[in-house]
């Protein structure tokens, strides 16, 4: 074979695997990059969804959060100023602390005092509990009954207060002292 036919057939050889490679490329590699293409679309939005899931996720923990703080707030507010009159929860404070001060109980009354009235469309009115009490103690044991009660997650105030110097039977002399105690509640 003569130099000008190996030519021809070297020419005609890259002819063919060029149109081989068209082909190749046309019917077997396009349709393939057409689906990597179609499947990083559908990759990349589902991970936008995924961050979009992510970030509703995250929101949601934070409402949770500050429902579950709104909750404890609500909770201490009830033990402050608590929803209804609850009468023996309010008798036993007033007892727990004059027994935890040292102070001996003479007396005890309760007085239903008149609801007050709110001012606010959506807010109830506030209800008064005067408890009246005698108790005898020292004073350093009143002052700190008094600090008990200033301290004390209820809310208490004192509406009166009578200090009165008495004899025992034996002729000693000890302070009694007669005190309304006011105590609050939510009405419902």
């Amino acid at each position: 074979m003569r130099s000008s036919g190996k030519r021809l057939f070297g020419i005609l050889a890259t002819l063919l695997f060029l149109v081989g490679s068209i082909f190749v490329y046309g019917y077997l590699i396009s349709p393939a990059l057409d689906q990597v293409n179609e499947l990083r679309g559908k990759v990349a939005s589902r991970s936008d969804v995924l961050d979009n899931y992510g970030a509703a996720v995250k929101q949601l923990q934070n409402l949770l959060a500050q429902y579950q703080e709104s909750v404890d707030i609500q909770n201490q507010v009830s033990l402050a100023l608590p929803i209804g009159q609850n009468v023996p929860q309010d008798i036993n404070q007033i007892v727990g602390i004059a027994a935890a001060n040292s102070m001996n109980i003479k007396s005890l009354g309760l007085q239903q005092m008149a609801i007050k009235p709110s001012t606010a469309p959506l807010v109830k009115g506030m209800g008064t509990l005067r408890i009246n009490t005698q108790l005898a103690g020292s004073y350093a044991n009143f002052k700190s009954f008094l600090r008990s009660l200033e301290t004390n997650i209820t809310i208490l105030d004192i509406a009166n207060l009578k200090i009165e110097i008495q004899k025992d039977k034996i002729g000693g002399l000890f302070m009694v002292y007669n005190m309304s105690i006011d105590t609050y509640y939510q009405t419902q």
